[in-house]
């Protein structure tokens, strides 16, 4: 066959051109035909009809360059696909290796440090500094070497001082020199350089190889030159140096261009805020002429700068530089920034007192502030902190490191007496005892206590004392604790009338409530009185308590303790509980849960009973204000507990301090409100 593209000799068997790769078609007849039709051509002319028809167009195939194409994409492909498996395991081993070069350069850095650390023990700073710094360059985070590094220069600068008031000046410069070549921007450092320096210039410099009396007069002509132009600092150091050479050589020209020069230079540097070195030339101007009427002058700049260097110092420190600052601004209002600091100062503090919910002091500093400057914005946040201010919220469980906190209004309703009361702190789990008192303050008057009791007769605060286990007093605000009566489980301790005797319940052997009654200076064993606790003694000098008699009936019970007349029972529920005396002895506030519910109620020695409050929070815990208008009492009606104050009759109950949402076994806690 031929090829029908190129007209190459195809041999049979192919069905591709070997030339150009074109497809052959095989136009042969084929060889198995029928007999019939063989005989038929034989027998039979074949007529040939002539028709006009277009070849046939040979199938299309691809070129070899697709084919070829195709070949080379599949390849790349899964070249892409081998390299990307060789990328992710080769970062994957960078990254581990990253890690493990990166702890390489921690524990070297931490080993430098340690360097660092030796030779800082050994007294040799600079080969510490040097490891370090060293150590810091491995580990920028390393905060503990800047810190050393911090503390050599701490100490280097203090022995510059040290030797330039010994008058080694040298030696002080190399010190000052040392801490700049570790911090370069260390501003004292170049200020210590400076005053050794004028130090040194001031010294007698003579020179055998002239002629003195020569040199004298040269220094006087330039001090006279500097003095002309002004150039303060420049005259009194050549001045120092022609009184050193010759003190008589026009000494009262000299005496007085020094003077002025060391005062001018003074004040200029002052004017400058360069405290340290104007406060420097002044105190040389009062020693060389104390009784000159400039140096009065100059001891008032000078006491006025020293305060000022002192009030800014504790900047931060809010108390003492409020303290500081007022100082100065009574004395000289004008001088310098002082007003606006001082007017900074209070708002910054008031920020703090607002920061931790202490409104009352917050609108205290707020107000002292407006005195001195109006701003819409500390007004704003003054007015935010005087209304919780007005219900009186200290949020004294929040006093971690305050014990003391004044208001600037007393709670609406709270005219009279002491307020005790327990507040819980989540932070230790421990109750703490504040006071509340008619001169604004709140204090602390014991750590780890609750069941406050006064002793009317001297107002000495009785209490459960959980750091030493027992019943302690405090004689006053911040006296030391006095053990009563030692042992846990003593609880709700009272006094008598006079003092000499108290009450308390405990828990005999058998697990039953005892009242006990002894002596207040121990000088006898407690007695029991009755079965029961919650003892609460009258002015009168009736004993009440809750508990149960011989028959088993249960409720508030009252006698008198030095006669053995029988108990009177005044209710019905052992649940009845909290007693606390009215000042006339004629009735008791008590809580009970008689609907399921805490509520305060008031019994008559009669037996008539008053619900006092009426809501479906828990109110409990009472106790009467020392001229009988009021009762305090907690509940935590807002979400949250808090001490409440009612009239008499149950009217007005209104929040007067936030205790928070914590008051753990609040039942048997106890308010105490005495003189």
């Amino acid at each position: 066959m031929r090829c029908p593209e190129c007209k190459a000799e195809v041999p049979d068997h192919l069905s591709l051109c070997p030339v150009c790769g074109e497809m052959i078609q095989d136009t042969r007849p084929t060889r198995a035909r029928s007999k019939e039709l063989k005989e038929l051509e034989e027998t039979q002319p074949l007529h040939i009809i002539e028709r006009t028809t277009a070849p046939a167009k040979p199938r299309e195939r691809s070129p070899i360059w697709r084919r070829v194409l195709t070949i080379l994409l599949a390849i790349v492909g899964a070249l892409l696909v081998l390299g990307l498996s060789i990328g992710l395991g080769s970062y994957s081993g960078l990254y581990q290796g990253e890690q493990d070069r990166r702890q390489a350069r921690l524990a070297q850095a931490r080993e430098h440090y340690q360097k660092g650390e030796a030779h800082l023990e050994q007294g040799t700073y600079k080969l510490a500094v040097a490891e370090f710094e060293y150590a810091l360059e491995i580990d920028p985070s390393l905060v503990e070497a800047r810190q050393r590094i911090d503390e050599i220069i701490a100490q280097r600068y203090l022995a510059g001082l040290q030797k330039l008031d010994a008058g080694e000046y040298e030696l002080a410069i190399e010190e000052f020199e040392y801490i700049l070549r570790i911090d370069p921007d260390h501003a004292f450092a170049r200020q210590g350089i400076e005053k050794a320096e004028a130090r040194i210039a001031a010294r007698p410099t003579p020179t055998p190889e002239f002629n003195p009396e020569q040199v004298v007069k040269d220094l006087y002509q330039e001090a006279t030159q500097q003095y002309e132009a002004e150039e303060w600092t420049d005259a009194a150091a050549t001045l120092t140096q022609v009184r050193a050479l010759d003190p008589t050589y026009e000494a009262r020209a000299v005496e007085d261009m020094l003077f002025d020069s060391l005062y001018n230079a003074g004040m200029a540097l002052l004017e400058e805020d360069r405290f340290e070195e104007g406060i420097f030339y002044l105190d040389q101007a009062i020693a060389l002429r104390p009784d000159d009427p400039a140096s009065e002058e100059a001891q008032w700049e000078l006491s006025l700068a020293k305060m000022y260097m002192d009030a800014v110092n504790y900047w931060g420190d809010w108390e003492e530089c409020i303290e500081r600052f007022e100082q100065l601004y009574a004395l000289a209002p004008g001088y310098k920034d002082v007003y606006q600091r001082l007017y900074q100062a209070h708002v910054a503090y008031g920020d703090e007192w607002y920061a931790k919910d202490e409104m009352c002091p917050a609108q205290e500093q707020y107000d002292l502030a407006l005195q001195l400057a109006e701003s819409a914005d500390v007004m704003e946040k003054r007015n935010a902190a005087e209304q919780v201010c007005l219900v009186a919220t200290p949020a004294p469980i929040k006093m971690e490191n305050t014990d003391v906190i004044t208001l600037t209004n007393l709670p609406p309703g709270f005219g009279t007496g002491r307020l005790a009361y327990p507040s819980y702190n989540d932070d230790t789990g421990y109750y703490s005892i504040f006071v509340l008192s008619t001169d604004r303050r709140i204090v602390r008057w014991a750590t780890g206590a609750d069941q406050p009791g006064w002793m009317r007769s001297s107002g000495a605060l009785g209490y459960r004392n959980h750091v030493s286990a027992g019943i302690s007093l405090l004689t006053n605000e911040g006296a030391v604790p006095h053990q009563l009566r030692s042992g846990s489980g003593l609880a709700w301790p009272v006094f008598s009338p006079v003092g000499e005797r108290m009450a308390y319940a405990a828990q005999d052997a058998s697990g039953d409530w005892q009242i006990y009654i002894a002596p207040t200076d121990g000088s006898s064993e407690p007695q029991v009185h009755a079965q029961g606790k919650w003892p609460a003694w009258a002015p009168n000098g009736w004993l009440a308590w809750t508990g149960c008699n011989a028959s088993g009936e249960c409720g508030i019970f009252i006698d008198n303790p030095d006669n053995e007349d029988a108990p009177i029972q005044l209710s019905t529920s052992a649940n009845d509980i909290a007693l606390s005396w009215h000042p006339d002895s004629g009735s008791l506030v008590y809580m009970a849960n008689h609907t399921g519910n805490w509520e305060v109620y008031r019994v008559y020695t009669d037996r008539r009973f008053v619900q006092l409050t009426d809501d479906a929070a828990s109110d409990g815990l009472p106790t009467w204000s020392p001229d009988g208008s009021k009762v305090a009492f907690v509940s935590n009606r807002d979400g949250e507990w808090g001490v409440y104050l009612m009239n008499a009759d149950g009217a007005d109950p209104h929040i007067i301090l936030k205790l928070g949402p914590d008051l753990p076994g609040w039942t048997s806690q106890r308010l105490s409100w005495g003189q």
